[in-house]
Order: structure tokens, then C-alpha cells, then sequence
């Protein structure tokens, strides 16, 4: 990888038939920002949180709203919003929160 939010420093050889500018604010994808801005290590770590996330939900009696959480933010994140915006990650971290104070 070439480091943290490096994804603005790259140019792209465009025609700017659909874009003004050559430059890429950031990439709309985790798996593809974790690839470009942290390498081979960002992406296994992203293999490894998401196996022991995966893993932990497995373990939780009733988990089908968890999952469907799980479900929907690993969606947008792979489809939607850089990795690294604050809100994005207040959001799921407030996911997790909030399920974490669910009662049993």
C-alpha cells in the first residue's frame, strides 16, 4: 500500500467525459481502499476482523438482527462510502453499541 488517504494524490488519464478533475478522492470501497492505502496486511487484517466478527455473531443465541446489520453496513461499505469518513465510522460503532446494550 502507499499509505493513508494517498487515494487523492493519484491522476487518472481521463478524456474528463465524466469527470472534471483527474484526481480520485477516494475509492467508494473498503476492500479496494484497504488495498491501495494499506497493502497486503491492510487487507488481511480487513479478512481477519471480518472472520472474527463473523465468528463472534455465530456464537450469539437470536442473532438474525445482528446479522442483518452486519449484513447491510458490510454492503454500503463495500459498495458506497471511503473507508475512513468519521460519520461512517461513528455509525458503526453505534450499531455495535446499540446491540451491545440489547438485553439477553
Amino acid at each position: 500500500g502507499w499509505g493513508m488517504d494517498v487515494t487523492p494524490s493519484f491522476t487518472l488519464p481521463a478524456d474528463n467525459i465524466y469527470f472534471r478533475h483527474e484526481h480520485v478522492l477516494h475509492p467508494h470501497n473498503a476492500a479496494l481502499q484497504l488495498w491501495v492505502e494499506l497493502g497486503m496486511v491492510g487487507v488481511m487484517i480487513g479478512i481477519a476482523f471480518l472472520a472474527m466478527t463473523l465468528s463472534r455473531l455465530s456464537n450469539i443465541k437470536d442473532n438474525s438482527f445482528m446479522l442483518a446489520a452486519f449484513t447491510t453496513i458490510t454492503a454500503i461499505s463495500l459498495t458506497g462510502y471511503g473507508l475512513w469518513q468519521g460519520w461512517w465510522l461513528c455509525l458503526m460503532f453505534l450499531t455495535v453499541v446499540l446491540f451491545r446494550l440489547q438485553k439477553p
